[in-house]
């Protein structure tokens, strides 16, 4: 399994997690891609690949062509809160829903969009009203 870590997360996170030595790989946006890479143009190809992703940008799913992206290569992601919060807080809390990120991605039909919530829970994301609905979660 493949986690790809995009610029909204940053390079400290996933450069730990390798650290660990996980049996998950873990790739990072700005070792693949430039630093201002559309999204819908890396989302298209890390889906080919079967990457999951992990990002704090909350949006994807109200971008048109991110959102095609996820279902046309039916993509798996985790939303993190807080895209401006302190590294530290985003790390405690990836580290504390790890496993059962793994599980879900492992088990959960693609496409998908999870919501990672700051108390641990981790959530299908609801789709706000207004937005194209073409998937199941």
């Amino acid at each position: 399994m493949i986690f790809f870590f995009d610029r909204a997360i940053g390079k400290s996170i996933p450069r730990a997690l390798r650290e660990l030595r996980l049996p998950e790989e873990i790739r990072i946006h700005d070792e693949l891609f430039a630093i201002d890479a559309d999204d819908d143009v890396w989302l298209n190809d890390i889906g080919a690949k079967g990457w999951t992703v992990i990002s704090q940008d909350v949006h994807f799913h109200s971008n048109e062509a991110e959102w095609d992206a996820i279902l046309r290569q039916n993509i798996g992601v985790f939303y993190f809160p807080g895209q401006n919060s302190p590294r530290w807080s985003t790390f405690k809390l990836l580290v504390r829903c790890y496993d059962q990120i793994v599980k879900l991605a492992a088990a959960t039909p693609r496409p998908y969009i999870y919501q990672v919530q700051r108390n641990g829970r981790i959530v299908p994301f609801k789709i706000p009203s207004g937005v194209q609905i073409r998937m199941t979660l």
